[in-house]
């Protein structure tokens, strides 16, 4: 049984500890994408996934209106004691949520849409954000797309382990967190999933006592052509651009479906909900 990092009150302390940083260049790209692509207004954003409340501090700090969702009363806790009590946070599942009001901007970070695994949700997803957008509103999805998505790929012989050696280290009081994550086996080649390995080790820096904890999650293994058909499935979004990593300037190589992707969606005009 799968034994959610974003449940786990443990988890989510460290979760809020080594992803507790300025979220300064998903904000600089996101507001180049508005300024070439919707008017250049610092509006309305609405972060799905939202986790801790990282990415709409900064925000926030940058003028903009923010509101946010995520599946984890734990996560959302926290975020709200970060951003204050009138900020709009709803607890829902991606597949199945509702705001008030209307946003000029969506986003959805750190891979947090490939925790959508079946194409229904996907699709219900889109519609659930189509309808917390304004016409025209942009949505900005940031995740890898994988190898484990590619129909005839092979799993690594049996005593393959996840390599926890690139991760970062961040520190609160006393402690130091480090984290690392990767996806591997196991994994089902018909339905695109991957398993994501979440490794945190905790470290106390005065007695030098360290405790690991790793958490694991199915997830979607996406290919860029098969994300393209399901935003086209949806019927409410048109494609604007992709982009490697966070470089306005490079496109993503759409046909070698390997490496993390930056997509850009605008709400289709003139849809009555």
């Amino acid at each position: 049984m799968e034994k959610s990092l974003y449940l786990d009150e443990i988890g989510v302390t460290l979760y809020d500890i080594a992803f507790d940083w300025r979220r300064n260049k998903e904000a600089d790209f996101l507001e180049k994408c508005v300024d070439a692509y919707g008017g250049g207004i610092k509006g309305a954003v609405l972060d799905v996934a939202c986790g801790t409340g990282t990415f709409l501090q900064e925000m926030s700090a940058r003028g903009w209106k923010v509101a946010g969702v995520d599946y984890s009363a734990q996560m959302v806790n926290l975020a709200r004691a970060r951003l204050g009590g009138e900020t709009q946070l709803v607890i829902a599942d991606m597949s199945d949520f509702a705001v008030t009001g209307r946003f000029d901007v969506a986003t959805s970070w750190l891979d947090s849409f490939t925790y959508l695994r079946a194409n229904e949700d996907i699709i219900s997803h889109f519609h659930c954000v189509a309808k917390a957008l304004k016409d025209g509103g942009l949505y900005f999805l940031d995740f890898s797309f994988s190898r484990w998505a590619e129909p005839f790929y092979k799993e690594p012989v049996h005593d393959w382990k996840p390599d926890f050696s690139n991760g970062w280290s961040m520190s609160r009081g006393d402690i130091t967190v480090y984290h690392d994550g990767c996806d591997g086996p196991p994994c089902d080649c018909f339905g695109h999933l991957a398993t994501e390995y979440m490794y945190f080790r905790i470290t106390n820096r005065d007695s030098g006592k360290s405790d690991e904890y790793c958490y694991t999650t199915l997830k979607r293994a996406l290919h860029p052509q098969e994300f393209a058909a399901l935003v086209s499935a949806s019927g409410v979004f048109d494609q604007v651009a992709w982009f490697r990593d966070f470089d306005f300037v490079q496109t993503l190589d759409v046909t070698d479906g390997k490496g993390r992707g930056s997509v850009l969606l605008t709400k289709k005009s003139g849809r009555v909900w």
